[in-house]
């Protein structure tokens, strides 16, 4: 996988068509955002007083819509790809968890949702499947519920058999009688899923940031064990 994976969208009021391309939009001059970089990862922002809310970006997009300007909507995914846990689908993560940290008009960024995932070091790990703390973060600016409700959807829409990576990590339980003699009380497979840990949308209108939510996942250790970093 590149470093930075962008995937260019062509989005409609009602619907969503895709197709990939490496082209990434630029903020200019007279738009409402700036492009930055952050932890070496490319993204925008809206300029100071330009947000959601302000008098400028309600001008701005009533003129857009007026001209029926279309929303052209950028994802990208960071270049680290973690462990979301043994056999853990990742659509409920994204739902519950953008919902429990994002409101009808931004995200806490001091707020995070924390879920219990199954979770085997590496293959051949000689233990049983341990629990895990999975965190999800978000940051994100964005005009209603209505549009939040999109992103929930959209985030859900890009963990596919496709896009989700299995990494199939052997075990055994091996306690110390078992281990003594070379053998194991309990076996298994622990089908770990494997995502990157950094997805960022950004819709824009005619050059114009309109919205984004950006959200990082990450996991610590559980059940005594300490954090292990991805």
């Amino acid at each position: 996988m590149p470093s930075i994976l962008s995937i260019f969208l062509f989005t409609t009021y009602g619907a969503i068509a895709a197709r990939t391309t490496q082209y990434q939009t630029r903020c200019g001059p007279s738009s409402n955002c700036e492009s930055v970089i952050e932890n070496g990862t490319a993204h925008h922002r809206f300029k100071r007083s330009l947000g959601p809310g302000s008098p400028d970006y309600v001008a701005r997009f009533i003129a857009h819509e007026a001209r029926g300007d279309p929303i052209k909507t950028y994802i990208t995914m960071g270049k680290t790809i973690i462990g979301w846990g043994c056999d853990q689908p990742l659509g409920p993560i994204f739902k519950d968890g953008i919902k429990e940290v994002c409101g009808a008009h931004g995200c806490a960024e001091d707020t995070s949702y924390i879920k219990d995932v199954e979770w085997v070091d590496s293959d051949l790990a000689r233990a049983k499947p341990q629990k895990r703390k999975l965190e999800l973060k978000a940051k994100g600016e964005y005009d209603s519920q209505a549009d939040l409700d999109k992103y929930i959807e959209a985030f859900g829409a890009m963990a596919t058999p496709k896009t989700v990576g299995t990494e199939n990590r052997k075990w055994c339980d091996a306690e110390v009688s078992y281990w003594m003699n070379g053998g194991c009380k309990s076996t298994g497979t622990c089908p770990m899923r494997m995502f990157p840990s950094f997805i960022k949308i950004a819709r824009f209108q005619n050059g114009n940031l309109r919205d984004r939510i950006d959200v990082t996942v990450s996991t610590s250790g559980g059940d005594g064990e300490l954090p292990i970093p991805c």
